[in-house]
């Protein structure tokens, strides 16, 4: 590329920064209109845009030097460069505080959850144990009606024979118990809950004969 053209875009670079300056002044000296991020937010984008145009500057001028002597030049660009890596490992390291406190927070919240889930599991086991119950209501032929709260882990066998003991005690005749229109089996092991399927108030029909 032509050198004029180079010192020309070079020009036009600083012209335009020195245009963005102008207005970042103005907006400083109006207090009504002063907003402190805004301003921020428009140096830091200058400050790009004159490390762009410094770099540009500093390429065209070692291309016109030729063979010349310009370690002094490198020399004070090393010095700016180890500025800035200063100011990217500041920013790396504050991102990295930053992601090792976000994850303490989430340790910290994930442990409150545990610790909650371990007391209300905790509580959970000391509470009383209530045993489901069923309402068995034993009706006879004869119209009489009684009723039963038992568990539902015992067997029909041991709720018939409660019935009897209760309202009976030793019996001459012989009792058949119904239930939807079948006659229960006297040494029947199921349980209340899995004989009465879906059905937690059964009744059951008692015949004497």
């Amino acid at each position: 590329m032509d050198t004029n053209i180079q010192i020309q875009s070079i020009k036009s670079q600083i012209e335009n920064i020195k245009l963005q300056i102008d207005n970042i002044e103005m907006q400083s000296n109006n207090m009504l209109m002063m907003n402190n991020n805004s301003i921020s937010e428009q140096i830091l984008n200058i400050s790009i845009q004159m490390l762009n145009a410094g770099i540009q500057a500093f390429n065209t001028g070692k291309n016109m030097k030729m063979m010349m002597n310009i370690q002094n030049s490198y020399d004070k660009l090393k010095k700016i460069s180890v500025q800035i890596n200063s100011i990217i490992s500041e920013y790396d390291n504050m991102n990295q505080m930053q992601l090792m406190q976000q994850q303490m927070m989430m340790q910290q919240m994930q442990q409150q959850i545990m610790m909650q889930q371990q007391i209300e599991a905790q509580q959970q086991l000391m509470q009383p144990h209530i045993k489901e119950k069923y309402n068995v209501t034993f009706k006879t032929t004869k119209g009489k009606k009684d009723n039963l709260a038992v568990d539902y882990d015992m067997t029909v066998e041991e709720l018939l024979n409660r019935y009897i003991n209760n309202y009976y005690g030793p019996v001459n005749g012989k009792l058949v118990f119904l239930y939807n229109a079948k006659q229960i089996k006297m040494n029947e092991k199921r349980t209340i809950k899995d004989f009465f399927i879906c059905n937690n108030h059964p009744i059951i029909t008692v015949d004497n004969y």
